[in-house]
Parts: C-alpha cells; sequence; structure tokens
C-alpha cells in the first residue's frame, strides 16, 4: 500500500468520524472488513450524537511503520468524547516491533 492509500484511508475515516460525531441521532463509525494503513488520527469532540459514540472495528487498523508520519508521537488519539464505546472484533495494529529500533532509552538520555 503506498502513499495515496494512506491518505485515502485518513480522508474516508476522518469523514466517517465527522458524519458520527456530528449526528444529532445514535451514529456509529464502521470500519469495514480489510486492511487499512493509517498513520495519525485524531478523534475529536465534543460530539452531538446521544449517548455514547460508538466505533465498530470489523477490520484490521494497521499503523504505518513510518515514526516521522506521527504528528506528537501519537497513532489514535480520541480527545473530549463522553463516552466512547469501541466494538467489533477488529484489530488495532501498531506493528511494534518493526519500531522497536526507533526507540531510545529514555531513562539514559531524558531528551
Amino acid at each position: 500500500m503506498g502513499l495515496i492509500w494512506l491518505y485515502i484511508y485518513l480522508q474516508a475515516f476522518m469523514d466517517g468520524w465527522q458524519a458520527t460525531c456530528k449526528s444529532k441521532e445514535q451514529a456509529r463509525l464502521l470500519i469495514p472488513q480489510g486492511t487499512f494503513l493509517v498513520s495519525s488520527m485524531f478523534f475529536s469532540g465534543p460530539c452531538l450524537t446521544p449517548g455514547p459514540v460508538t466505533i465498530q472495528v470489523v477490520g484490521t487498523v494497521l499503523a504505518t511503520t513510518d515514526i516521522s508520519e506521527y504528528e506528537n508521537s501519537e497513532w489514535l488519539m480520541f480527545q473530549h468524547i463522553e463516552g466512547l464505546k469501541l466494538i467489533g472484533g477488529g484489530t488495532f495494529d501498531g506493528q511494534g516491533q518493526s519500531s522497536w529500533e526507533h526507540n531510545q532509552d529514555c531513562e539514559a538520555d531524558p531528551t
């Protein structure tokens, strides 16, 4: 998957989030079957949806392994949301092992 797919998935997720969060009826963001490569995504409220905001993950949300694509070192961030419900049998795959080599020893070098 290339950069263009990364952008398409990010835009689709953000468009879906905006529609869900701004809905005045109970709504849910569905991540369907499939694998979706994404970098940083910020899901922010407050939302207009009554009750909890639901995210249903059926597929796999896959983190990009290019650390430079992460704003503030964050992959997925949820903020200012009252009542978030995460359901489904899907997977969030941060691909941690591929980025471990980039980790720094914070105790040895606190900068």
